[in-house]
């Protein structure tokens, strides 16, 4: 883990322990060069993010899915919160 070589911060590593798939995305390097590729390309930007809104709107149309996205929404509030996101 990240952690151990000492570039996390503490707060980092609290939310790598609550959310194991942050460290996934972090020790991923396929995931971290296509998030590179993304931020390079404004048209596979606006692409995902097509994607990602028809996504949550499907989700949101499904039963417990709009709690799901608020559950999801106030994750983000708290990341925020903490200057992380």
């Amino acid at each position: 883990m990240l952690y151990k070589y000492g570039t996390l911060t503490k707060i980092e590593f609290e939310i790598v322990q609550r959310h194991p798939e942050i460290n996934h995305v972090m020790n991923n390097p396929e995931l971290l060069r296509q998030t590179m590729e993304i931020a390079r390309n404004p048209a596979m930007l606006q692409e995902l993010m097509r994607s990602q809104d028809r996504a949550l709107s499907n989700l949101e149309s499904i039963p417990g899915g709009y709690s799901a996205l608020q559950r999801m929404y106030r994750d983000i509030q708290v990341l925020k919160k903490w200057n992380i996101s």
